[in-house]
């Protein structure tokens, strides 16, 4: 076996001065940081700082425990993190069951041994173990491993958020204890970190709606010491330090998108692309999105997908577009009953081309 403990995901959660939004910054585990210094916890030996010397954010969480994790990101991003939950696999099965289960989208068929999803194309709602073997799959459903399990964790926190929404979890200090004590018991957390302070944040986020929640995944490009690495964008730089501080976010490359929309009934006609500012719009829930990348930047297709399911659109497809050549976000539809849906998604860009 491989010593050490080792990490799914590492999501960094900010949530803004008076809760009425939040950014959740997504880690991928390819990451370089610095090799600090860390003394030994449960179930980490430690490790000893090497100065100039790069290792995997996920390898820093292996070796020196989320301790280390948690100092580490903080050195490197310069953003303060108050707390850390360490969450297990029996915890997340717990917190998903407690929550009702949870709505995932399937672009193809998928029956993947590994983690134990067989399931068929299209819509469905999962509880526990399913919800985790979508979560951990490495079938072909997005943009490479790493990454396609990045926009996997944000399609499932988006409809998670939609689920909370629903249940009243955050105005109901009852439903709030048990779902925190259930998740509590295979938790770990720093020694600041209760369940009392646990319910004092989810009482304190209750005008907090899914719509408010941005989840990014932190910009990366191929690391110039070992290309299966990545290191992170000036980009990102700019992202922290917009987070560290309360500031407006710096604008991403997701209006590069390229992004077809159409109705739930849309109709066998050639694609159309006039309109009128003034047509009305429909329910994003109506609207089902294809969101292709067709600026040739890494992930965003999977930050426009994350973006769109969490304002309430079925992102039922993402991918590469057929070439590289965009500017401007295209929204494309297949006919001119469905141009109310394609109006809607055109409020979520700025300056689109329809």
């Amino acid at each position: 076996g491989i010593a050490g403990q080792r990490s799914d995901t590492v999501m960094v959660a900010h949530i803004a001065p008076g809760a009425h939004s939040a950014v959740v910054l997504s880690f991928p585990r390819d990451s370089v940081v610095p090799v600090l210094s860390c003394t030994a916890e449960a179930g980490a030996s430690g490790q000893t700082a090497q100065p100039g010397q790069m290792e995997q954010i996920n390898s820093t969480f292996a070796n020196g425990g989320p301790g280390c994790l948690q100092a580490t990101i903080e050195e490197t991003t310069h953003i303060h993190v108050n707390d850390f939950v360490e969450l297990t696999f029996t915890g997340f099965e717990k917190v998903i069951n407690d929550l009702g289960g949870v709505n995932v989208c399937l672009p193809k068929a998928v029956d993947d041994p590994k983690s134990g999803l067989n399931l068929p194309a299209g819509r469905h709602h999962v509880y526990g173990s399913q919800a985790l073997a979508f979560w951990r799959t490495r079938e072909d459903l997005g943009e490479g491993s790493d990454l396609q399990r990045i926009q996997r964790d944000q399609f499932l926190m988006a409809s998670l958020l939609q689920g909370i929404e629903k249940s009243g979890l955050l105005t109901s200090t009852s439903k709030m204890t048990s779902v925190i004590g259930d998740a509590a018991r295979s938790m770990t957390t720093d020694s600041a970190l209760d369940q009392s302070g646990m319910l004092r944040i989810g009482e304190g986020m209750h005008g907090l709606t899914s719509k408010s929640v941005q989840f990014i995944e932190v910009p990366t490009t191929t690391y110039t010491g070992n290309v299966n690495w990545v290191q992170w964008t000036p980009q990102a730089t700019q992202l922290f330090s917009a987070v560290a501080n309360d500031t407006k976010l710096p604008k991403t490359t997701k209006t590069k998108t390229k992004t077809k929309t159409k109705a739930k009934t849309p109709t066998a006609a050639a694609t159309k692309k006039a309109a009128s500012a003034t047509l009305a719009t429909v329910s994003p829930a109506k609207v089902n999105v294809e969101v292709l990348n067709g600026s040739g930047f890494n992930k965003v297709a999977a930050e426009g997908s994350a973006d769109l399911t969490a304002r309430g659109f079925n992102v039922v497809g993402s991918g590469n577009a057929s070439n590289f050549n965009y500017t401007r976000s295209v929204i494309e539809y297949a006919s001119a009953a469905d141009l109310a849906a394609a109006k809607t998604v055109e409020q979520q860009f700025t300056d689109p081309e329809i």
